[in-house]
């Protein structure tokens, strides 16, 4: 059987029992597909709910390649942006630093997709939300990390989010799985009804269905 709903910060998981053996998978934003065998036993005496709970918590702690949900605000200066959904940000305590000096952190925006830099509107996606966030102050909500070793997480500028503003504005898709419309559905409505951005196109590949046919831009 296969039962598949939303754990903790969002994260999908899909649960599969087959033989006695529960394997689950968890689908953070911006990644792939991680897989885990949870346990090996005879799960026929264990409630849905409880194997529901089991894998809600331990979702994002113990699936291979994921690392435990920080669930922290940080502050700080946009150093780069590297497409529509990545950014670099320098953390307000480097300057208490010695030297001042420390590396910023790669953020994956949570919650949208934007194209791909070497997809259509990919190039302008990025200069969006470059003119949108570069070198301005920022305040990040990071949830997890991602395979890649990316943040993941949401930006606020001057108490705006700035995914929001990306997706009304026609440079990004709210992030969807399935039945789940995710958290910008309805600004990418907005956008869509206004025909703005990368909507001018109804039928714009989305990022997920470019990857799968031509893979990753070479710039990572």
């Amino acid at each position: 059987k296969k039962f598949d709903f939303l754990g903790q910060n969002g994260h999908l998981i899909i649960l599969y029992v087959t033989a006695g053996t529960v394997r689950g998978w968890v689908l953070m934003p911006g990644s792939t597909f991680y897989e885990q065998v949870l346990m090996k036993s005879n799960w026929k005496s264990v409630s849905l709910i409880t194997m529901m709970v089991f894998l809600g918590l331990s979702g994002q702690a113990s699936v291979a390649h994921a690392k435990k949900s920080k669930n922290k605000t940080v502050s700080g200066v946009v150093t780069k942006v590297s497409d529509g959904d990545t950014l670099w940000v320098r953390p307000d305590q480097c300057a208490e630093k010695e030297g001042g000096e420390c590396p910023p952190i790669k953020l994956r925006m949570q919650g949208m997709d934007a194209p791909e830099v070497c997809q259509d509107m990919g190039e302008q996606s990025a200069a969006a939300l470059r003119s949108r966030v570069l070198n301005q102050k920022v305040t990040v909500s990071l949830a997890s990390q991602d395979r890649y070793g990316r943040e993941l997480g949401r930006v606020w500028l001057n108490g705006d989010d700035v995914g929001a503003w990306m997706v009304r504005q026609g440079w990004a898709w709210s992030y969807r799985y399935k039945h789940n419309a995710g958290p910008y559905a309805e600004q990418e409505q907005e956008a869509r009804h206004a025909q703005k951005g990368l909507f001018v196109d109804p039928a714009a590949m989305e990022p997920r269905a470019f990857r799968q046919s031509h893979g990753p831009c070479r710039y990572r």
